[in-house]
């Protein structure tokens, strides 16, 4: 068995859970997919703000309430008009956040509501 395996075997032995910042237990297994998760959602984001810059958008329209299980603050968002910058700062709200975003036509004149 690798280490990786043995580390997983104990934390199955030991029933060790993973507490997320509302104190709930999550496996080993749920943890993992947590943080795998988070890191395609801030490539794909990140990639998609640089597309934008790239293209020379003014900025980005946010989905973030797609699958129905959301937040006050991912509904709020939610088909906002964010500046890339702030789209940086603020690439998802919480774990497990699939915030996503568009880039705005270059020369479009909407208002953002974020800077």
């Amino acid at each position: 068995m690798s280490r990786f395996s043995d580390f997983v075997a104990a934390i199955r032995e030991r029933g060790t859970r993973f507490l997320d910042k509302l104190g709930r237990g999550r496996s080993a297994a749920e943890h993992a997919r947590t943080v795998l998760q988070d890191a395609v959602v801030d490539t794909y984001n990140g990639a998609q703000l640089v597309r934008a810059a790239a293209l020379g958008s003014p900025g980005v329209t946010v989905a973030d309430a797609l699958l129905g299980d959301t937040d006050e603050e991912c509904e709020t968002a939610d088909s906002q008009k964010w500046s890339i910058a702030y789209a940086l700062a603020n690439k998802k709200e919480h774990p497990n956040c699939t915030r996503s975003f568009t880039a705005l036509k270059p020369g479009d004149p909407s208002l953002l509501d974020r800077e």
